[in-house]
């Protein structure tokens, strides 16, 4: 996952400021990439999980779709049009510092986990994509009638907090997935190593 940016401290916060927002929303996809790309960790085999099972592979198709729907969102707040509704419908404030606040602290938490145990890991990255999706939401809300008149945004915005869904429903699977002595003696680096995830195709 891609070093994290310092938070912005509370005083310097602007009211409605899109920036933030949109410095959230690129948190998020760093989340959901870090995600897919341990998903060989944390995710059962399909031996495991039963036949018909969801896969390392489906989360990759999946994830690919969400960073095209994620980019839809961002591409509606860079007009600038929509800072007002941010303001009037509490995304700003104390409400936008609060959950700004809470959502880099799961984030930077989540930076830190490491890949030596399965259940102390899948719990960070549960927080951090609750907090994903409180913030997906949040956003979505808030433009609500604004995403409707850009064309997929709406649609976009819901596939998203679909997607997060997904990996909390997944994530919530992989408590018996213990890794072997093998794998243990393996680096997180060296088995994400083993799955690259082409920038080009998001």
């Amino acid at each position: 996952m891609p070093d994290m940016p310092t938070p912005p401290q509370p005083e310097s916060w602007i009211p409605g400021d899109r920036y933030y927002v949109q410095l959230a929303l690129g948190q998020v996809h760093g989340v959901l990439h870090r995600v897919v790309l341990d998903a060989d960790f944390w995710l059962p085999p399909p031996g495991e999980a039963g036949s018909g099972s969801l896969t390392v592979d489906d989360l990759l198709a999946a994830y690919l779709e969400a960073c095209r729907q994620l980019g839809t969102v961002q591409a509606a707040l860079n007009t600038g049009a929509h800072d007002l509704p941010l303001a009037n419908r509490g995304f700003s404030g104390a409400q936008l510092k609060a959950k700004l606040k809470g959502f880099w602290q799961a984030v930077k938490h989540y930076a830190r986990a490491t890949t030596n145990n399965v259940s102390a890991y899948v719990e960070r990255m549960q927080s951090a994509l609750g907090w994903c999706g409180t913030i997906v939401g949040s956003v979505s809300t808030a433009f609500e009638e604004e995403l409707k008149s850009i064309p997929g945004a709406a649609a976009a915005a819901e596939a998203v907090k679909e997607f997060i869904e997904l990996l909390q429903h997944a994530a919530g699977s992989s408590g018996d997935n213990s890794p072997t002595p093998s794998e243990k003696s393996e680096s997180g680096d060296q088995r994400r190593s083993k799955r690259k995830i082409d920038p080009s195709d998001g």
